[in-house]
């Protein structure tokens, strides 16, 4: 039995090993992943679709030949953005490829595009398999994709000619609403299992209607998968093709070097940068959630849930209207950073979603549904953290990368 795949993490091979028989599984991969010759940017998301169609309109119009794939995590974003392409370029074949479309036109577009008909392709991942050509020259998301699995198989497109590839995400958190609610179903899917189901009530989350027991499981790492793509995507100082390569790494691989190529390399040669031990910041920061989770179990009125913003309000001391209303200058640690540490309201929220992928803190999606406003509601809250996990997390050595706080020196 023979498996191939451009991508596989340590973690998938142990997967395989232990679900195959015989027992005996020869791996044979290559460790040179990484993709120099591409670069890559993270561009803030505009809110709305016109001013987004704008700006997928300037990264084309910068790219003077080649081919270009535009990636949307749905099908009706994927028809809208390729309808507005072929209005404003009349000149230029476009194409839209998606899973929903019948097999013959899938074949017929399929084949205009290997023949050099298309220049840009609006697709969503159905957009896959046998579909590489020489000349493309970027992939632009306009979303960000489901998993650094996909990322890296979509922008690894581009490029194959040698000659390089740019690729753009265009990221903006509150996407993860929306693909949260595509990795349990989809909208669509969701609104027919309330249809249906005789035992609906608006106050009742839909997570364990739409997540099976059985299915929980897979749905965790999924959704887990979805977070180390948020991250990799917030991350604004580290080389982009270390932060999105590393996972594939195994041990004994060469360390993948700085690109000197992506927006964060190009970044880091305008500010100030140094790595930081913040094991102090983290231990902090574990110590408010355990106090925050105390008040919500004991059901204290001013605090029903917790979310990243509660913690960091508390542990950048803030004064806003969200920290006031909580009462969370009561909580020991309010205010640490300006007082024992020195990071950035960013590096704090960084440092808890550190601790989520790391499953120390334990995140809880809620999805709920109004017949009124026949609408989804999504949300997320931090519940519990790992048992000992103050001492768990003293065991290791934290490191970021930040930016150099002019209130101190670099030692």
């Amino acid at each position: 039995m023979l498996f191939l795949t451009a991508t596989c993490t340590l973690g998938t091979a142990e997967k395989l090993r232990a679900i195959i028989t015989p027992s005996e599984l020869q791996i044979i991969r290559s460790n040179k992943i990484y993709r120099p010759d591409l670069k890559l940017e993270i561009i803030s998301k505009p809110s709305r679709k016109e001013k987004l169609i704008q700006a997928i309109i300037s990264v084309i119009d910068s790219i003077t030949n080649g081919r270009i794939i535009i990636y949307s995590a749905s099908i009706s974003d994927c028809i809208t953005v390729g309808q507005l392409l072929i209005k404003h370029y009349v000149s230029q074949n476009i194409g839209i490829y998606h899973g929903s479309m019948k097999s013959a036109d899938r074949d017929i577009t399929l084949k205009l595009w290997k023949d050099g008909e298309i220049r840009f392709m609006s697709a969503t991942n159905a957009f896959g398999m046998g579909i590489n050509v020489s000349d493309v020259r970027a992939i632009i998301h306009t979303t960000f994709p489901m998993s650094l699995d996909s990322f890296i198989q979509e922008i690894g497109r581009a490029g194959c000619d040698g000659n390089g590839g740019h690729n753009i995400i265009f990221f903006s958190r509150a996407d993860l609403r929306t693909l949260t609610l595509i990795l349990y179903g989809g909208r669509e899917s969701i609104q027919e299992n309330i249809e249906i189901s005789q035992e609906f009530d608006e106050s009742t989350s839909l997570t364990e209607m739409v997540a099976p027991t059985n299915q929980k499981k897979h749905l965790k790492e999924k959704r887990k998968q979805l977070l180390e793509m948020v991250h990799y995507c917030e991350n604004k100082l580290e080389c982009r093709q270390q932060l999105a390569y590393q996972i594939f790494t195994w041990p004994g691989d060469p360390n993948i070097p700085e690109c000197n190529n992506c927006d964060n390399c190009c970044r880091s040669e305008a500010i100030s940068t140094e790595w930081r031990n913040v094991s102090n910041e983290v231990n902090w920061i574990v110590r408010i959630i355990d106090q925050l989770i105390k008040r919500v179990t004991s059901r204290d009125p001013k605090l029903l849930r917790i979310s990243r913003n509660d913690i960091a309000d508390c542990f950048m001391g803030s004064k806003g209207k969200n920290a006031v209303s909580k009462d969370l200058s009561s909580i020991e640690g309010y205010g640490v950073s300006s007082e024992s540490c020195s990071i950035f309201n960013e590096d704090c929220l960084y440092l808890i979603d550190s601790l989520i992928l790391a499953e120390i803190i334990t995140e809880e999606v809620d999805i709920k549904y109004s017949k009124e406003a026949k609408s989804l509601s999504y949300s997320s809250s931090l519940v519990d953290l790992k048992e000992n996990a103050l001492n768990f997390v003293t065991t290791l050595e934290w490191k970021l990368l930040t930016r150099v706080s002019k209130k101190r020196k670099v030692t």
